[in-house]
């Protein structure tokens, strides 16, 4: 196997057949002769390289748009199995085979512990998945977290709400009922939708609760979920699951006697994956993420449609490239830091990517600048909607596909 340093190719079959727990997928990263300025060496976590193609695919497209502008990087990826002590053993490794920065594209207790990680070592971490508002709480002066945190998610994510309602001319709903996985991540948007909720102006006279227990869901479990949900009669549903089991959680609303306006996600990949649009029917169909995206009208995001199709993955750009976005827009940004600050290690780098301001990019927005924390302060949402077998943007009006079903007429149907 080979390592990657702008458009080089990579041996992809070797690399995944070479995983193991916390297995580094790439051997080395390459030398450069000395003539030439040393391509910044970035480290990429990933939590599952054969399900996270996605990422390798993002990350590996970005150097090869930084290598055709004379800005190369070398990149390396590592799997983070094994949570917070895999994370930790994979970032170790990485630094150890001389990264410069760390990219973690992984959740957020494996983000905190690449991060512990790289200060042990004055390293940089990039945080591209992680929404903990914590995570930045902690105030490390190696961090950029060009990703949304979840306040972030959530407070613009009811802003669309609002407008999902006004677009249809109905009043603001009364009830809503969140099931969320009985995980760090769920509970980060729980806690967080409690917080938001005050300030975001919508009249609630009930908000329910149900965590998902772990694993499929059985026959018993899925009864107490609509036994749950019957109860509760809410006018929206919000779901923080994994892909597998908010799929599974559509599928059980559908057609069994609850009826909401609609299913809505904060995040990505929220319901905006094939599990869901792929269920029978229209029981995929019309359900909402509220997310960052890709901006259609981008020469980036044009350049990553065209490179992505050349390589002629199993994946669906219209449905994958929220997560290509995020991954491309990272990546950039250490090429465009190490581009303006040639020789920039450990706090000297991280200063320079706190400097960057990213105006070429994939995602919608403003150009991407951030603020004393590191924080990524111009990543707009976008509302998603499943119409037509894809998310297709329907909020805000300027950059719509096409104007929103709301409330879901498939729901209505059931």
């Amino acid at each position: 196997m080979r390592g990657r340093t702008g458009s080089a190719p990579v041996g992809r079959r070797a690399a995944i057949g070479a995983l193991g727990s916390g297995a580094l997928v790439l051997l080395s990263f390459p030398s450069r002769p000395r003539a030439q300025r040393r391509a910044i060496r970035i480290g990429i976590l990933v939590a599952s390289l054969g399900a996270d193609t996605v990422v390798q695919h993002g990350a590996e497209i970005a150097s090869e748009l930084l290598a055709r502008r004379g800005k190369p990087v070398a990149l390396r990826f590592a799997e983070t199995r094994g949570g917070r002590e895999g994370a930790d053993r994979a970032a170790t490794r990485l630094l150890d085979d001389g990264a410069d920065l760390l990219l973690a594209t992984c959740g957020d207790e494996e983000t905190r512990a690449a991060l512990m990680a790289a200060e042990r070592r004055g390293a940089p971490v990039i945080a591209a998945a992680a929404s903990a508002p914590g995570l930045t709480d902690h105030g490390s002066r190696l961090l950029l977290r060009t990703a949304p945190t979840a306040s972030q998610l959530v407070g613009r994510g009811l802003g669309l709400l609002r407008d999902l309602y006004a677009a249809a001319s109905l009043p603001l709903p009364r009830h809503l009922a969140l099931v969320h996985d009985n995980d760090e991540t769920g509970h980060v948007l729980r806690t967080t939708l409690h917080a938001v909720l005050p300030a975001a102006h919508i009249p609630l006279l009930s908000h329910a609760e149900i965590a998902l227990a772990p694993g499929p869901a059985g026959r018993a479990e899925t009864g107490r979920l609509l036994a749950k949900l019957r109860e509760a009669q809410p006018e929206v549903i919000v779901i923080a699951a994994a892909a597998e089991a908010a799929s599974s959680v559509v599928a059980t609303i559908a057609g069994n006697g609850v009826r909401p306006a609609g299913i809505v996600s904060f995040g990505l990949p929220g319901l905006a994956v094939e599990e869901v649009l792929a269920l029978p029917g229209d029981d995929g169909e019309g359900h909402v993420t509220f997310a960052p995206w890709p901006d259609a009208r981008s020469a980036v995001t044009a350049e990553v449609r065209s490179l992505f199709a050349r390589r002629n993955p199993p994946q669906r750009f219209e449905v994958c490239q929220g997560t290509l976005g995020l991954v491309v827009d990272a990546v950039l940004v250490a090429g465009e830091a190490a581009s303006r600050h040639p020789g920039a290690r450990g706090a000297e780098l991280a200063a320079a990517l706190r400097g960057t301001v990213l105006a070429q990019k994939m995602m919608r927005g403003p150009p991407m600048r951030f603020d004393a924390r590191g924080q990524n302060t111009a990543l707009p949402s976008a509302a998603l909607q499943n119409l037509g077998g894809r998310p297709r943007v329907v909020l805000p009006r300027d950059g719509a596909e096409q104007a929103p079903a709301w409330p879901n007429p498939a729901l209505a149907k059931g």
